[in-house]
């Protein structure tokens, strides 16, 4: 490449920051030219010390982002760096350096105990990769920094609304692999990655590796759904059309043991959950609607058209034998209304008094309104 070349012969020429631009440039536009990084490394090492805290986090992290290893630069650079941290404005710098060395593998006990100490009185000024990028170093160099991972704890938490969804997952990989117990931070983190998959659903956008995503997050902590997290993930992923078999049973077992906690102030979510069930043509445990058709004759007269239709279409799932294999399709405006429900053949006594004060319901609600 021409440019490489031109700027590796003038290599000698560039001043410290001029250096860590030309590295940081190439590095963020992905291009393999590892001799311009071999001269950038020598000319650099010759003149570190007038490198300033953004110049060295900046190398540091073109180094590890292009993956060149210069094992005699990155060590000069936590050096210089360990004794300017107070230096390091904006403090963002911090984030990149400390992510640059986890990146890179090389080990910098000195730099990243120095980061422990100096971040978590800054975190306020750092944005939502710095958090996640300064969580995510510490916990892939195995440096044990509570304090830190406490602080950042607190404020990602009142924060989540501003992580993108990568961000959210690299932050509780992190907290789940440096071992630190922070259950505010995975109930909100469950929270959002819910919530982000029911705005996707109810914008039509695919996006199956995201969903990818949020099963396998959503598999291992499950137990810290709201009643309002899970019925929002099954119907995000049954709206999306999203096959997740062992997360749709994993939420009908955790949502068969607290059905009390679906109240009628939720707005009756397990009448959706069983509808998003449906839709998706699981049928593993009748017992969940069963107890549900139970709860239904107690709620019918409180229940909205919306979630009366749910019960019923889930009732026509789950619990009758003497319907055509063919029900009703979903009437939802997604994606999932074209997905046609099959019917099974499973039986309870309280199932085909449900179907029956649903569809009484129903035609009394449509001939009131029609009147």
């Amino acid at each position: 490449m021409a440019l490489a070349g031109s700027c590796r012969r003038c290599v000698r020429e560039f001043n410290p920051q001029e250096l860590a631009n030309a590295a940081w440039a190439f590095a963020t536009a992905s291009i393999d030219v590892p001799q311009l990084f071999a001269a950038i490394a020598a000319a650099a090492l010759s003149r570190l010390c007038e490198f300033n805290p953004q110049n060295l986090a900046n190398t540091a992290w073109a180094f590890a982002t292009a993956g060149i290893d210069v094992p005699q630069l990155f060590a000069a650079i936590a050096g210089a760096a360990s004794t300017r941290l107070d230096e390091f404005n904006p403090p963002q710098n911090l984030a990149n350096a400390a992510w640059a060395f986890a990146k890179a593998g090389i080990e910098a006990p000195r730099l990243f105990a120095t980061i422990a100490v100096a971040a978590p009185s800054r975190l306020g000024e750092f944005n939502p990769q710095g958090l996640v990028n300064t969580a995510w170093a510490f916990a892939t160099a195995g440096i044990e920094a509570p304090q830190l991972f406490a602080a950042i704890a607190g404020l990602a938490s009142k924060r989540l609304d501003e992580f993108k969804p990568q961000e959210l997952a690299n932050t509780a990989w992190a907290f789940a692999t440096a071992g630190i117990e922070a259950p505010q931070l995975f109930a909100a983190i469950a929270g959002a990655a819910a919530n982000t998959a029911w705005a996707f659903a109810t914008a039509g956008i695919e996006a199956p590796h995201l969903f990818a995503a949020i099963a396998g997050a959503a598999l291992s902590r499950l137990g810290e759904f709201n009643p309002q997290n899970l019925a929002n993930t099954a119907w995000a992923f049954a709206t999306a059309g999203i096959e997740a078999p062992q997360l749709f049973a994993a939420i009908a077992g955790a949502a068969s043991k607290r059905l009390d906690e679906f109240n009628p102030p939720q707005n009756h979510r397990q009448y959706g959950t069983a509808w998003a069930l449906a839709c998706v043509d699981w049928k593993k445990d009748p017992e969940f609607f069963a107890e549900l058709a139970r709860r239904a004759v107690r709620d019918l007269h409180a229940l909205d058209d919306r979630h009366l239709s749910q019960l019923h279409l889930a009732s026509l799932h789950f619990f009758t034998s003497r319907f055509p294999t063919r029900a009703p399709r979903c009437r939802s405006t997604s994606r999932c209304s074209s997905r046609r429900i099959n019917v099974r053949t499973h039986h309870h006594p309280n199932s085909s008094a449900t179907l029956r004060l649903c569809s009484t319901e129903l035609a009394g609600r449509r001939t009131s309104s029609s009147a």
